[in-house]
């Protein structure tokens, strides 16, 4: 599609988030209005409605949005929308990430995965800085590429991280598509004011593989060699396919601790393989990147603990993951919101990692954790939290002792204490730095 496919259209835009609000304010500099539906009031979107309103946009909000859904042509949905929708026939129903592909001058590598997409992407966007590359990154990660399709040119990279979401009508090719790690996910709502979930395991799955399906020859597929992507469904995709996997012969970095972050940096490392990015170069990157926020971070050090905020863990297979990223004993802080995982296999699985010393149960899985540690008699000591962030550090601090790790690896969605993940992770770094040394 492009621009000129759009004048003298009637378009809806379906949600306003973060990428239909880019999408809209780019089509107003191309002289193209549209109409915003969206199931919230204006009061509940904020800034967001202020900003369509100062460009004259129509809107339609509250629980009846979708009856004027019949009115457009073409349907820009959000990816916090999915299902049918009851349209005339012959209406285009797309994304604002497809029209990008659409229009896009630059090469695109795109990442997903159940874990990890963020970090992957994050480190290729550092080593193509590094190379003198021109170089963007957006997606899932937080930043509408919309926002700067007019600086791109032929010779430029963006860098997308894809979230399942996303790809649910995905029907596009970049040119280097990366899978980092595939464990069930989003089954359940979680999020009170987005309460979207995939409805099986295997439409997930299917998500995700929209990234490489409709990959031509030139194109390049880099899956991790522990994939649950079948090899029949791999080979519907005409890319050239390159495995990673994780190895202690690959660059070291201080700030992504454990196997799961040897998969990320080799991940990126094969990205920058088929770029021929120096190994100098892939080197250095690597060991200045200083890791994401909320992702095994480390906070601070009090009398010989350690404290580190892994907020972004929000499923049990990452919390394992960063438990298993340390040899020392660890305090580990865990509960939220399930989002459908068996919590009774993933206290067998707890219960095997020999470095625990400590587990404070959080948020509304505590009770229901509670009994599955209690039928299984764990060695390690396992209490119930406080009620806010400052008294669950307290009491983690009280239970550690010199040399030991207290992590804050949640393992499930942060809706029942906090606004999101980030808004957890936050907090939990400013108690943090206002605990007193005992």
């Amino acid at each position: 599609m492009k621009i000129k496919d759009l004048k003298n259209k009637k378009i809806c835009f379906l949600g306003l988030g973060l990428e239909n609000l880019s999408l809209i304010q780019y089509l107003v500099k191309q002289g193209i209005k549209a109409t915003v539906l969206d199931k919230r009031a204006p009061k509940e979107l904020g800034d967001r409605y202020k900003k369509i309103k100062t460009i004259n946009f129509n809107f339609y909000g509250g629980p009846n949005y979708l009856k004027h859904i019949k009115n457009f042509d073409i349907i820009f949905k959000t990816p916090g929308f999915i299902g049918n929708l009851k349209t005339k026939r012959g209406v285009m129903v797309t994304t604002p990430m497809d029209l990008f592909f659409d229009l896009c001058p630059a090469k695109i590598i795109s990442i997903t995965g159940t874990k990890g997409k963020g970090t992957v992407a994050s480190l290729c966007y550092h080593v193509l800085k590094h190379n003198n590359n021109n170089v963007w990154l957006a997606g899932n990660i937080g930043k509408a590429p919309f926002d700067f399709i007019d600086k791109l040119k032929s010779h430029h990279y963006v860098i997308l991280e894809l979230s399942s979401f996303q790809l649910v009508d995905f029907k596009k090719r970049p040119n280097i598509a990366v899978v980092t790690n595939l464990f069930p996910e989003h089954l359940s709502p979680a999020d009170p004011t987005n309460p979207i979930f995939h409805k099986s395991l295997k439409e997930y799955y299917n998500a995700k593989a929209n990234i490489f399906l409709n990959q031509k020859e030139n194109d390049w597929l880099v899956v991790n060699k522990n994939s649950h992507h079948k090899k029949s469904l791999l080979k519907k995709s005409k890319a050239k396919l390159l495995y990673f996997k994780a190895s202690n012969k690959l660059l070291n970095n201080p700030y992504l601790l454990g196997n799961h972050n040897m998969e990320n940096i080799a991940a990126a490392c094969t990205v920058a393989k088929i770029l021929r990015i120096s190994q100098e170069i892939v080197k250095q990157a690597i060991k200045d990147f200083k890791g994401l926020e909320h992702h095994l971070e480390f906070v601070r050090e009090i009398t010989g603990v350690k404290f580190y905020n892994d907020s972004a863990s929000t499923m049990p297979q990452a919390t394992l993951a960063a438990i298993r990223a340390f040899q020392n004993p660890v305090v580990l802080i865990l509960g939220g919101v399930n989002k459908g995982y068996d919590l009774e296999e993933f206290v067998k699985e707890l219960k095997a990692c020999r470095n625990l010393k400590s587990i404070i149960l959080i948020g509304k899985t505590a009770p229901e954790l509670e009994k599955f540690f209690n039928k299984l008699n764990p060695v390690f000591k396992v209490v119930r939290g406080a009620k806010n962030i400052s008294g669950i550090t307290r009491k983690a601090k009280v239970l550690s002792r010199r040399g030991d790790t207290i992590l804050f690896s949640p393992g499930f969605a942060s809706f029942d204490m906090f606004k999101n993940s980030k808004d957890r992770g936050g907090k939990f770094k400013e108690a943090i730095l206002t605990l007193q040394a005992a």
